[in-house]
């Protein structure tokens, strides 16, 4: 029999301390993220210890996202912790349905790691690939092969340079402008700044902020999260005028040397759809290991394709809207609607 016990934000400490020991944990896991979806969103964090007879034996994150046009408890990116999931995955999926019932929510999306019951619906769409890092630069250069090398040549030729800070609330303005802009370009409504802004106050000594220039124009940033020995590319923008002068792979090798240099062992380039341009790309980097990105759902939905055909029209319009535009609305489209 095991207990659900409210996490309080004084059992910080004992959290992510629970985290930090389990192999499986990632920066998403951390406690703090209760507090920073609760005070951008306004969504309320439902936060619990896994507790059997006096031993922690998991963390449960939710988040209640309630909005206009949704009502929906969602995990954290990295989904939930559990030291024996089939042990104790009914009882913990019959507390989150009474609990999906008690706030009247539609839906419950579990990330990517535990199937709780076979009665949840299951997507594969989307994978993450990660670069297990060698010890050494030499070695990474051997590792991506020719063309990547090129590429990368052919960027320092074309002039780029790149600074890694830890971000200040000026520099998330500047990352902003250029997150805005990418993200209007690819018809993806935005996060919030403020988003950005609780980040750097709560998870400050986790983050480093990319930077590129051609010149002296900042044309590409990366928001990177340290956690562990794993460093997560969690955004990434470009100016597309300058995808010419091989920006891409300049940032990525870079971001690698980076990590290496630091001491990390494994570089995490986010999601991406199965076999979607973005996809290729990435695996091109030498060896890499590619991980299945589950999502659980209790309810039925449509898939990625079917969303983009769905949404069309709005994706091109939202291309063409200014960006000045596009960034207030984004932040309020993402509160309040199901975009997952």
């Amino acid at each position: 029999m095991i207990e659900f016990i409210d996490f309080k934000p004084d059992n910080q400490n004992v959290w992510n301390d629970y985290a930090e020991k389990h192999p499986h944990s990632e920066v998403y896991h951390l406690a703090q993220w209760a507090a920073i979806y609760k005070e951008t969103y306004n969504y309320t964090p439902y936060y619990f210890f896994v507790r059997e007879e006096s031993e922690i034996v998991g963390i449960l994150p939710l988040i209640h996202q309630k909005g206009l046009l949704k009502n929906i408890l969602v995990t954290p990116p990295a989904g939930i912790l559990l030291n024996n999931p089939k042990k104790h995955n009914e009882e913990i999926f019959r507390f989150v349905t009474a609990l999906k019932e008690n706030l009247r929510a539609s839906d419950v999306l579990f990330y990517k790691n535990y199937k709780l019951s076979p009665g949840l619906y299951e997507s594969l769409e989307n994978i993450r690939i990660l670069k297990q890092l060698p010890e050494t630069v030499d070695a990474l250069n051997k590792d991506i092969g020719k063309k990547r090398r090129w590429g990368v040549r052919k960027a320092e030729e074309n002039g780029l340079t790149h600074i890694v800070i830890k971000p200040t609330l000026q520099d998330i303005k500047l990352f902003y402008k250029i997150y805005g802009t990418n993200y209007r370009d690819l018809g993806t409504p935005v996060n919030s700044e403020k988003f950005f802004r609780k980040q750097l106050e709560y998870l400050g000594g986790n983050i480093k902020m990319f930077i590129v220039f051609k010149e002296d124009k900042l044309i590409c940033v990366k928001w990177l999260l340290e956690y562990k020995l794993e460093i997560l590319s969690s955004e990434s923008a470009t100016l597309r005028e300058f995808f010419p002068t091989r920006i891409n792979d300049y940032q990525i090798y870079h971001a690698m040397k980076y990590a290496i240099e630091k001491g990390f062992q494994t570089y995490n380039m986010g999601r991406s759809q199965q076999e979607s341009g973005t996809y290729a790309f990435k695996v091109s980097w030498g060896a890499c290991q590619v991980q299945p990105y589950p999502v659980y759902r209790t309810k039925q939905q449509s898939g990625i394709a079917e969303k983009k055909s769905k949404f069309k029209l709005f994706i091109k319009a939202w291309k063409k809207a200014p960006v000045a535009i596009t960034n207030i609305a984004g932040p309020i489209l993402r509160k309040n609607m199901t975009l997952d």
